[in-house]
């Protein structure tokens, strides 16, 4: 197994052959299952250190960009976890809790504002 910096982009990966790296360093299936295993259970990612050996790390924060689509997308799922409420008042008549009409209103709110960001 190898592993090193693609060609095709500038980040690193695994592979049976050589042809896909600008650079690289061969590993053995032991460690090669360890960095994945690890990096799965930890949340890290995977780079080379200054030899080009493979590393976990912990990811880059996410950009301010990244964090605002994450908001919007919280805010989404909470109006589409709610909807039943607005989808029964407009079959039964059952009016929706004031409560959850004012936090759908402030996610709605929060989203248009997000997005003229």
């Amino acid at each position: 197994m190898y592993f090193g910096k693609l060609k095709s982009d500038d980040c690193y990966g695994f592979d049976f052959t050589t042809e896909n790296f600008k650079s690289f360093v061969e590993v053995d299936d032991k460690k090669h299952i360890e960095l994945i295993e690890k990096a799965n259970s930890d949340g890290k990612i995977i780079i080379a250190d200054a030899e080009g050996n493979p590393i976990l790390v912990d990811p880059p924060a996410p950009t301010e960009e990244e964090q605002i689509r994450q908001k919007i997308l919280e805010l989404e799922i909470y109006l589409s976890q709610t909807d039943w409420y607005a989808i029964r008042f407009a079959d039964t008549g059952e009016p929706i809790p004031e409560e959850i009409k004012q936090k759908r209103q402030e996610a709605r709110d929060e989203i248009s504002a997000l997005r003229n960001e």
